[in-house]
């Protein structure tokens, strides 16, 4: 997968205000929505993910 340029992340506010989430789950999440945003599916892999969360 091409390592896109990530220049900002939304944390919808549903996820923002769960206090049962880490603030690591939280970006995960919001990146999984980003990245899932124009097909409706997210195919990144957790090494991925993670590589960019670091």
């Amino acid at each position: 997968m091409k390592k896109q340029k990530l220049k900002g992340l939304w944390i919808p506010v549903n996820i923002l205000l769960n206090e049962e989430l880490s603030d690591k789950e939280r970006i995960v999440l919001s990146m999984i929505l980003y990245l899932s945003d124009e097909t409706g599916s997210c195919f990144a892999s957790n090494k991925y993910i993670a590589e960019c969360i670091v």
